[in-house]
């Protein structure tokens, strides 16, 4: 099957979510019973509801100080931290600190349902699916690929947020993820010189950033690595895999390139990230390349 066409991959509403509106670079959302506004330099055109609306609705909204920080203005008693139902019966713990971030990517729904699909259709008995997940954060697709009966390494270089992706598994009632405090290009390379093979592989590499051992990375310079890397240690009778991207730095064309370079066109899928709020409108939140044998 060749390569298809740039398509948008649409996450859905849910219980514990809801896009209700977005526009003028600010996005008006639903999250458990508290309705938040934040900042979102994609979220373009006006919005469908007035003003007046979206003052009456917000609980809180996060206003950006300098460089991407700020703080949440509450207008009333409801506060995060909570726990919100993200995928099935999956739960995530919700916080907040000096960023628009609270640890899940609603827009990252697709991916979910695309990884449960794949491992529930791929696992056996006598096939195990292993799955490595890259840049995990909370670990949303280490908990799905968990839940799904794969054996899950979740590698990152924030011992808070593993911490954070921890408390999530034990919340859920599920064990044995193997937590990875380390650079992620660091150590799928090293997973390549090993010979080492998984059946999936999932990153979310950030745009820059210093990682908790004090290295630099700027995806556009690592970027090439990365996927070289991935593309090596993928099983090559059975995989899937997922990258996704929300830098302006990263031309997913030429990432769609180097992948049909590496590994050929077969069932090559490249489009946007997605939400749909309540007036059906779309609002693309960043880019997305997947693969599988």
């Amino acid at each position: 099957m060749p390569a298809k066409a740039p398509r948008n991959f649409i996450s859905d509403n849910w219980e514990g979510y809801q896009l209700i509106d977005f526009g003028k670079g600010k996005r008006l959302e639903q999250l458990g019973d508290i309705t938040i506004i934040r900042p979102d330099i994609n979220a373009h055109g006006n919005p469908h509801l007035s003003s007046i609306k979206w003052d009456q609705l917000a609980d809180a909204e996060f206003v950006e100080t300098k460089s991407g920080k700020g703080k949440w203005n509450y207008k009333n008693d409801k506060r995060l931290p909570l726990k919100v139902q993200f995928f099935n019966s999956l739960v995530a713990n919700i916080k907040t600190g000096p960023y628009k971030h609270f640890g899940l990517f609603p827009e990252q729904r697709s991916n979910w349902h695309f990884v449960e699909e794949w491992i529930k259709k791929n696992k056996s008995q006598n096939q195990q699916v292993k799955v490595l997940n890259l840049f995990a954060y909370t670990g949303a697709s280490s908990m799905v690929a968990k839940y799904n009966g794969s054996d899950v390494i979740h590698v990152d270089s924030s011992k808070s947020v593993i911490n954070w992706a921890n408390e999530n598994q034990s919340i859920n009632g599920l064990s044995g993820i193997r937590w990875c405090f380390e650079d992620a290009l660091k150590f799928i390379e090293k997973e390549a010189k090993r010979g080492r093979k998984y059946e999936g592989v999932i990153m979310d590499p950030p745009a820059f950033g210093i990682s908790g051992k004090g290295k630099r990375w700027k995806i556009e310079d690592q970027i090439g690595d990365l996927i070289e890397n991935a593309v090596k240690i993928l099983n090559p009778k059975r995989h899937f895999f997922v990258l996704n991207t929300y830098s302006p730095r990263v031309n997913v064309g030429d990432i769609k390139n180097q992948v049909v370079e590496l590994r050929g066109k077969n069932n090559v899928e490249v489009g946007k990230l997605c939400l749909i709020s309540q007036s059906k409108s779309l609002l693309p939140t960043g880019d997305l390349i997947r693969f599988t044998q």
